[in-house]
C-alpha cells in the first residue's frame, strides 16, 4: 500500500517530496539547516536577531540586488560537494531542481544546572525522568520523558479519560518501532493543546503538539519525544531529575 494515499493530500514537503507536513514544519529540514549553518556552508546567509544591522550589510544587499537584476540565466543542477547524507543526497538527485530558504537564526538562551536542582534526588539512581503536564486541559500525570523517542505518545485509555473519541484521530500510516515485540501501528495522530510547568506558578509553555495514540498497557500514560522536546526548548537533567525550559 502506497503511504502517501493515507496521508494529508493539503499539506506537501518539498524536502520529503511527499505528502502529510508542510516544507516549512518539517523538522528533518531544519535540523540540516541548522547542522549547515554550524558547519559554515550557510553562515552567509543568518543574520542575529540583534536590532541592529551590522557595518557592511546594507552595502552587501544593495550589490546582491544588484546582481539579480543582471541575471542572464538559470542554473538547475550544479555537480559537485556534497555536504548531505547519502539518503539525502539520493531524495534531492529524483529532481534537477532545488529550494532555497531564506532563514533568520533563533538566539538560544542560556540554561544550567546546579546542585539546588537535585534537592528532591536520592542518587545514586537509574530512575527515569517523569513530570506531569496538562493535555487537553487535563492534569495528566505519569508521563516520561524520553529523548531516544522520535515520536510523542499517548495512550488510548489516556486518551478517553480526557473525553477524547477514536474518530478524532487522523489515520497513522508509519508503524512504532521499540515498544517491544513487533512493530505497532498507532491507532491514530492527533494535535493536542499542552501546559509545561508548575501550575501554582503558571504554566511556563503553552503549545500544540501531535501525539501517537497506542492501544497498548504501558507504565506511562504518555511519553514526550524529541519533538515536543525542541518545540518547547526544554533541557533535561537525567541525573538530576529535572527538565527545564528557558523563558523570557
Amino acid at each position: 500500500m502506497d503511504p502517501d494515499k493515507e496521508r494529508d493530500k493539503s499539506k506537501y514537503c518539498r524536502f520529503h517530496e511527499g505528502y502529510g507536513h508542510d516544507t516549512d514544519r518539517c523538522w528533518d529540514l531544519k535540523r540540516e539547516i541548522e547542522q549547515l549553518i554550524q558547519s559554515g556552508v550557510l553562515r552567509k546567509f543568518v543574520h542575529e536577531k540583534t536590532g541592529e544591522k551590522r557595518k557592511g550589510d546594507a552595502t552587501e544587499k544593495e550589490e546582491q540586488t544588484k546582481k539579480a537584476k543582471e541575471v542572464a540565466g538559470v542554473i538547475h543542477v550544479i555537480d559537485g560537494g556534497d555536504p548531505y547524507s547519502n539518503s539525502q543526497k539520493k531524495k534531492r538527485n529524483r529532481r534537477g531542481s532545488a529550494t532555497i530558504f531564506a532563514i533568520e537564526r533563533e538566539v538560544t538562551q542560556e540554561v544550567s544546572f546546579g546542585p539546588e536542582d537535585g534537592g528532591h534526588v536520592r542518587g545514586p539512581h537509574n530512575d527515569a525522568l517523569v513530570i506531569e503536564a496538562v493535555i487537553r486541559n487535563h492534569q495528566v500525570k505519569r508521563i516520561l520523558i524520553d529523548e531516544g523517542s522520535s515520536v510523542n505518545l499517548l495512550t488510548l485509555e489516556a486518551f478517553k479519560e480526557m473525553k477524547g473519541s477514536i474518530t478524532d484521530l487522523r489515520k497513522a500510516s508509519v508503524p512504532l518501532i521499540g515498544l517491544g515485540g513487533k512493530p505497532i501501528r498507532p491507532e491514530g495522530t492527533v494535535n493536542l493543546y499542552v501546559e509545561l510547568g508548575e501550575k501554582t506558578e503558571g504554566p511556563l509553555k503553552k503549545l500544540h503538539a501531535q501525539f501517537n495514540m497506542v492501544d497498548l498497557p504501558l507504565a506511562y500514560n504518555g511519553i514526550l519525544g524529541r519533538p515536543l522536546l525542541y518545540q518547547s526548548s526544554a533541557v533535561t537533567s537525567i541525573r538530576l531529575l529535572t527538565l527545564k525550559i528557558p523563558t523570557p
